[in-house]
């Protein structure tokens, strides 16, 4: 544990649709901010200190909360620290100084409460819902996690793809807006801090949603035999969770799935720059990776979202070097190489040479 002082939760406090935590960190101090939920006041001490333990283990720091977490939450949250500390061991851990207070029972099924999924427009949400379709009652979508809430121009846009997605497959969108970027962009990097914005989020649509569905974006077979375990367990509470599905399908699975259920052929979403004008632009590493993908798995032409042509060059010229990057590489790789797509296993080759760690 480092000199840095304790990250602590001051308090939390809510409205009927909204709920803010207040944060500190030696005399800074900072509030996070979620609108367009349905929070139970009892269960904002658990969905902030999500958030607080994540960026915890990236900055080496304690957590202290002072509003009393549920006992069922911080056990949850520690099994989260195990699961993040197998896949990013170079993180810490970050130990919680708080004062749990007695679960409340769970409510009997049915209660009312409905279930949702996040949806970005994306492969993931997509091949979730595909799979769980008739489980599934809302999409939804959270402003400020893919683009900073402050960027309203490009959210706009990104909201108008969104909701056309969620029309064309005939469910209800539900939209929240946060601004839990200006928080954690300084110190943490989204790609694994927006587990605690997704645990959060779910907890606080308590009083409306019993469960809410979240898509694994590495399979299970890639991951180590702790964090599969333990994954396959909801985070939440006695009264609201979060479960990971779609652990077993591959990358390639999932946009092969996706391309021939035609449900997102007008309105797939997967880019990493968000250029204004473009739903992907067709170069960044996520669009060149999606579209080898579809290529790989016979899907080109598939989807109107992209290019008609794969950038090879700009697919060979971002490395892989993460372990989920390279094994979602190799993937592609074998799909494209049973199908005879040379120039794309080309591409692919150079791209897995650049990132191989070295000797």
């Amino acid at each position: 544990m480092g000199p840095t002082p304790p990250l602590v939760l001051e308090r939390c406090t809510s409205t009927a649709t909204s709920a803010t935590g207040r944060f500190r960190v030696g005399r800074r101090a900072t509030t996070v901010h979620f609108e367009g939920v349905a929070p139970d006041p009892r269960s904002l001490p658990d969905a902030f200190l999500a958030i607080a333990r994540v960026m915890g283990m990236e900055t080496d720091q304690r957590i202290v909360s002072l509003p009393r977490p549920s006992r069922r939450f911080r056990t949850r949250v520690d099994v989260l620290q195990r699961v993040h500390l197998s896949l990013f061991p170079q993180h810490h851990e970050a130990p919680i100084l708080s004062w749990p207070r007695p679960d409340r029972p769970p409510l009997p099924a049915p209660d009312g409460r409905r279930t949702a999924a996040f949806f970005s427009g994306g492969v993931d949400s997509f091949a979730l819902l595909a799979e769980h379709e008739d489980e599934i009652d809302d999409l939804l979508f959270v402003r400020g996690f893919d683009v900073p809430v402050r960027e309203h121009a490009r959210n706009e846009e990104v909201l108008r793809t969104v909701r056309a997605a969620a029309e064309a497959v005939g469910k209800p969108l539900i939209i929240v807006d946060t601004d839990l970027r200006d928080f954690s962009d300084p110190v943490c990097d989204w790609t694994w801090f927006v587990y605690g914005g997704l645990i959060a989020t779910s907890l606080l649509l308590e009083r409306t949603h019993r469960t809410v569905l979240c898509a694994a974006s590495v399979a299970d077979h890639h991951l180590p035999e702790e964090a599969v375990r333990l994954r396959g367990t909801p985070f939440g509470n006695t009264r609201t969770e979060m479960r990971i599905e779609g652990r077993t399908a591959t990358r390639v699975e999932k946009v092969a799935a996706v391309a021939a259920s035609g449900l997102a052929r007008d309105t797939l979403r997967v880019c990493w720059q968000n250029v204004p004008g473009t739903v992907n632009c067709g170069t960044c590493q996520k669009c060149v990776r999606t579209h080898a993908a579809l290529v790989a798995s016979g899907g080109a032409g598939t989807i109107a979202t992209f290019p008609d042509e794969l950038a090879f060059d700009a697919l060979a010229a971002h490395p892989a070097v993460t372990r989920s990057d390279r094994a979602y590489l190799g993937e592609i790789r074998d799909a494209a190489g049973a199908r005879g797509e040379v120039e794309l296993v080309a591409a692919l080759d150079r791209a897995l040479e650049v990132g191989a760690p070295a000797p």
